[in-house]
């Protein structure tokens, strides 16, 4: 009897404490379809972890009352996005860029490295390099420094060719078109690095989950050969 009487107290003051809670809405507009996880509703003071199917081709920035979120963490198939839920009704919105519409449009996207560190409950801005052909034949290279944060800085500059054949130099030294396929890759945790490249007209993406063993310092090689191009002399004009 006296233990049927302590796990009702028990029962009553874990509802107490957590039962009580309100719950409250969330609108996510055309935004609910990007989540695998997406709840109309969440309690106060609940730590939700919404998961979003990533994009090809696309930059998705997520946004809480209007509020960047930032990733707190991945796996292979969707980038977690976590906060407590507040009391009061929330608005969660996905706002997608197309990659080539940074360059409005125009040109074709031949390299995109990105890094930024992931799993951790504060913001990280990221870091962007991004190499695109021009109509007029010309390499322009965009460099987003601290992005998605208000110190957000973006640099362009207009780069002789021979910056294509120093990346090929490094994809061919660490074989990284064929990365991919190996049978010894490992994941790694904490830090979310890739570089993506176009072959055949398709692109193949060389995430941090899957990197060999040399695969940190084959992405450092790649950051390295884009950083020597972004001199005074290649600045663009605006």
């Amino acid at each position: 009897m006296k233990k049927s009487i302590i796990i009702i107290l028990v029962t009553v003051m874990i509802f107490g404490f957590t039962g009580c809670k309100k719950k409250y809405n969330v609108d996510y507009g055309n935004s609910k379809k990007a989540f695998a996880n997406a709840a109309d509703s969440y309690r106060e003071g609940q730590k939700v972890t919404l998961k979003l199917y990533p994009v090809m081709d696309e930059i998705q920035d997520v946004y809480l009352d209007g509020e960047p979120l930032y990733e707190t963490g991945y796996d292979s198939d969707t980038i977690d996005y976590s906060f407590i839920m507040p009391a009061h009704d929330i608005t969660i919105r996905v706002v997608s860029r197309n990659i080539s519409g940074i360059n409005e449009g125009k040109g074709i996207l031949l390299y995109e490295y990105y890094d930024r560190v992931v799993g951790m409950p504060v913001a990280r801005p990221y870091y962007c390099v991004q190499v695109f052909t021009t109509e007029e034949g010309k390499l322009l290279m965009i460099e987003t420094v601290d992005g998605d944060s208000r110190d957000q800085k973006i640099n362009r500059y207009l780069v002789p060719d021979a910056l294509i054949s120093d990346i090929e130099a490094v994809m061919e030294k660490y074989d990284m078109v064929n990365w991919n396929s190996r049978d010894d890759l490992e994941p790694i945790d904490g830090r979310c690095e890739y570089f993506s490249f176009r072959v055949n007209d398709e692109y193949i993406e060389d995430f941090t989950e899957g990197l060999p063993e040399d695969g940190f310092r084959a992405l450092g090689e790649i950051k390295v050969t884009l950083m020597k191009y972004m001199l005074d002399q290649y600045v663009q004009k605006q």
